[in-house]
């Protein structure tokens, strides 16, 4: 499984995958080693995931956006889910609730992909990538 674990910082919500030093990254998730399949999976340092239904139904659960880059190398998606929920226990023995959210923003460079009515699409497919996550242009990179 691919694994990119969040530092906390306001930065880190920013997610580039083709600006990792040394390597060519044209996927979110891809294959590792023999072909087994790893989807791209946010982790939050000191959380682990949780279900909804794990949350208490009092419970706050605070949103936490992350925006995924697709620059004009990205030429996939696999996502582990698309919906992440975090606990993290606090210094006073409480836990907080997280709920990370997503957007895409896409290089208007990339030729693999299109948006359509806020959603991403893969070339010419129907159906979008991710019901429900929006999906915006940006400048070249």
């Amino acid at each position: 499984m691919t694994l990119y674990t969040w530092d906390g910082s306001e930065e880190g919500r920013r997610i580039e995958p083709t600006s990792i030093v040394g390597c060519k990254v044209i996927k979110y998730g891809g294959y590792f080693g023999r072909g087994l399949p790893c989807p791209f999976y946010l982790g939050i340092e000191g959380g682990c995931t949780v279900s909804l239904e794990e949350i208490p139904e009092d419970a706050e659960i605070e949103a936490s956006p992350f925006t995924l880059v697709a620059g004009p190398k990205i030429t996939d998606f696999l996502m582990a889910y698309e919906d992440f929920y975090y606990r993290v226990e606090n210094e006073d023995g409480t836990d907080s609730y997280y709920h990370a959210v997503f957007d895409i923003e896409l290089d208007n460079n990339n030729p693999y992909f299109t948006i359509k009515d806020g959603l991403l699409y893969k070339g010419n497919e129907e159906k979008p990538v991710f019901d429900g996550i929006p999906a915006r242009y940006s400048q070249a990179m």
